[in-house]
C-alpha cells in the first residue's frame, strides 16, 4: 500500500503532560529520592525484590531484598502472600487454617522491611525430600498484585 507524503506508521509517543508512566528504574529512583511518590502503586511494586533459600531439609527462608515505601503496599500488616505447593502459608494463621505442616517465624509472615527474613519449618516444607514450589505475591493499595518470586526450592 503506498504511503502518503508526511504520514508515518510509527506510533507517536504521548505528550509529556498526558503521560504518567515511568519505567521501573525511574520509579525506583523517584521512590528512593525521599519525597516524590506520585507513582502508580502497580509500577512501584516492580521494585520489590525477594529471595528464597532452603537452609535445612525442613526449612525455607524468604528474605526481602528491596521494597517500595509502605504507602504503596496493601495491607501494611500483610503486604505479601506466600504459597508453597499452591497452599497459602502467608503467616502462622494461614498455615493452621490450611493444615500445612509448618511453623512460621515471625508469626505474622513476611514484613515489608528491607533485610527482613521469615522462616517456614516443618514437614510441609520438607515436601518428602523434593523441592517445594514457592510463590511470593505483593499487593498494592490500588488492588494490583505482582508475583515477585516463583521458585522451586
Amino acid at each position: 500500500m503506498p504511503r502518503h507524503r508526511g504520514s508515518s506508521s510509527a506510533p507517536r509517543p504521548p505528550s509529556s503532560s498526558s503521560s504518567r508512566f515511568f519505567p521501573p528504574l525511574t520509579a525506583h529512583a523517584m521512590l528512593g529520592a525521599g519525597g516524590m511518590v506520585d507513582v502508580n502503586p502497580g509500577t512501584a511494586l516492580m521494585t520489590i525484590a525477594v529471595s528464597g533459600e532452603r537452609t535445612a531439609p525442613d526449612t525455607i527462608v524468604i528474605t526481602v531484598e528491596e521494597v517500595p515505601p509502605a504507602s504503596v503496599l496493601d495491607p501494611p500488616d500483610l503486604p505479601f502472600s506466600i504459597f508453597m505447593n499452591g497452599v497459602d502459608v502467608s503467616n502462622a494463621s494461614a498455615c493452621a487454617a490450611s493444615g500445612f505442616a509448618a511453623t512460621v517465624e515471625p508469626l505474622g509472615g513476611v514484613p515489608a522491611v528491607k533485610g527482613s527474613e521469615t522462616a517456614w519449618t516443618g514437614g510441609g516444607v520438607s515436601n518428602n525430600g523434593t523441592p517445594a514450589d514457592v510463590v511470593v505475591m505483593a499487593h498494592g493499595v490500588d488492588g494490583s498484585e505482582i508475583i515477585v518470586l516463583s521458585l522451586m526450592i
